[in-house]
């Protein structure tokens, strides 16, 4: 039985480009695909005639095949890799994720000793590169041999297109203020940008990290989707600096973060994280690269929020009309409507200093399409879920309510016994997040429960028989070498008519 098929990247590149040609030909493949699938529900009916087991069955299939292409794709993107670093070829591959844009995985060799790996699901290219090598270096290697390994590398990864780069800084590597690094090595970064008509292009950097030992340990590379983003944020943010340069690319759960330098004619730096293969910006930061950071002095409410509509305008286009500013903050902070309905969660803020400049702004990093979410029109009257809510409400006591915050300055927060009815709705009061613990769902006109259910089941708790232990020995230790002695110890030990013993390798 074949085990796996893997292709050069020479013919896969064929095969993407012959796929390509021809819409005729496309809809032939479609239609040979939907057949085989329709052939393969059919051979599935014939076996096993239960519908619920055949849909279970097509999605397992489903998810085997696409387990199987994300590690075919990491298999191709990591040959390059190997190719520059022959050492991790002997490095174990774990897959860890799987989104719609992005593939990870480990290359382990020891505990401690591995690289986290991000590659683009649509391009197969490696996107990021950590490694941590267990070497501990402790210095920062020459300059100059830096910049040589990172040629070296850069050659080995891209081949040919490397020739399209040209190095423009090389230097300490730049530490965030208000993030993190998720590798934090000594180590040399050596920058990239790609040229064309012997001019950098914006956005279109690489960027190389060459450790005291003449290790590459880091690589990121900004992708094309990534470069419309960055292009369409400077054009929203007239102060971004087009030469600005990518220090660091990471990834996180669903995208990749990037610390540029040199962001703009101050020298500061700026932290950007994006979903996805670089569809949307949901976090921007612009700080200091060095010394004290001063307090920003913050515009006025008003003027506020007139930079931050701008910004907003620029950056969702016709997505803004959706978010509403929620007036009840300094700093700009807006909510998602849809279907003129608030949509939890869905929410961000645009903070803006006295000189008009953007500062910060943060994104929810939203899953859902709210295409998707309920029309309104499906909704169970109010009263029928006010019918609802009544049924489920119960009494009981809480020891000791506050019920006054803070009487008077300096004073303590007034509290006493209370009988009170529950479910609360304390947080659905504030309208931010979603509740804690119960909800209606307005379609169904049902109450369900979030995290816990705030004390509803205290005259629904199951019970049990008492269970008694009959005491062996004190410390003594027992030993069993068969299941039937396991057995016999818990016959002989635990006495309980409900219990059974079950086997678990």
């Amino acid at each position: 039985m074949a085990q796996e098929v893997q292709f050069t990247p020479e013919l896969a590149q064929k095969i993407r480009d012959r796929a390509g040609k021809g819409r005729r030909g496309g809809y032939r493949k479609l239609c040979a695909a939907a057949t085989a699938v329709a052939c393969l529900a059919t051979a599935l009916a014939v076996w096993n005639p239960d519908p619920s087991k055949l849909q279970n069955q097509v999605k397992q299939s489903a998810a085997a095949l696409s387990d199987q292409k994300s590690k075919a794709i990491m298999q191709t993107a990591l040959q390059p890799l190997q190719k520059a670093i022959p050492e991790l070829s002997g490095y174990k591959l774990e897959m860890t994720g799987s989104t719609a844009g992005m593939i990870t995985s480990f290359l382990r060799e020891k505990d401690g000793v591995y690289a986290n790996i991000a590659v683009n699901k649509q391009t197969g290219q490696l996107e990021v590169f950590k490694w941590s090598t267990g070497d501990g270096a402790q210095k920062q290697p020459p300059a100059h041999v830096a910049k040589e390994k990172a040629e070296q590398f850069l050659q080995a990864m891209l081949g040919e297109r490397s020739a399209q780069y040209k190095q423009v800084a090389a230097g300490e590597i730049a530490r965030p203020r208000s993030g993190y690094l998720d590798l934090d090595v000594p180590a040399i970064a050596v920058m990239y940008k790609q040229m064309k008509n012997g001019e950098a292009v914006p956005f279109s950097d690489v960027v190389i990290w060459v450790d005291g030992a003449g290790k590459v340990v880091s690589y990121g590379k900004v992708n094309a989707a990534e470069q419309a983003t960055f292009t369409r944020l400077k054009e929203a943010l007239p102060e971004l600096n087009p030469d600005a340069v990518l220090s660091n690319k990471g990834f996180h759960s669903s995208g990749y973060s990037f610390l540029l330098t040199n962001a703009d004619k101050e020298g500061n730096q700026a932290l950007i994280s994006m979903t996805g293969q670089g569809d949307a910006v949901t976090d921007y930061a612009v700080e200091s690269a060095g010394g004290r950071e001063e307090p920003v002095a913050w515009a006025p409410k008003t003027a506020a929020v007139e930079k931050a509509d701008q910004f907003l305008q620029s950056m969702l286009g016709k997505e803004r009309n959706q978010y509403r500013e929620t007036g009840n903050a300094a700093i700009p902070t807006y909510m998602r409507y849809y279907n003129d309905i608030p949509v939890l969660e869905d929410n961000l803020y645009v903070a803006v200093d006295r000189s008009g400049r953007i500062r910060q702004y943060s994104r929810s990093d939203v899953a859902h399409d709210p295409a998707l979410l309920p029309d309104p029109s499906s909704a169970v009257s109010r009263q029928s879920a006010e019918g609802v809510l009544a049924k489920n409400m119960k009494l009981r006591y809480i020891e000791q309510a506050v019920i006054k915050r803070y009487p008077q300055a300096g004073g303590k927060p007034e509290v006493r016994p209370m009988l009170d009815y529950t479910p609360t709705v304390a947080h659905l009061q504030i309208g931010v997040s979603r509740s804690l613990y119960w909800y209606i769902d307005a379609v169904t006109g049902k109450i369900h429960y979030g995290t816990g259910n705030n004390g509803m089941d205290y005259d629904r708790r199951g019970t049990h028989e008492p269970i008694t232990l009959n005491a062996g020995k004190a410390n003594q230790p027992v030993m069993v070498k068969t299941k039937e002695e396991a057995a016999s110890l818990l016959a002989n030990t635990v006495t309980s008519t409900s219990m059974q013993l079950r086997e678990k390798l």
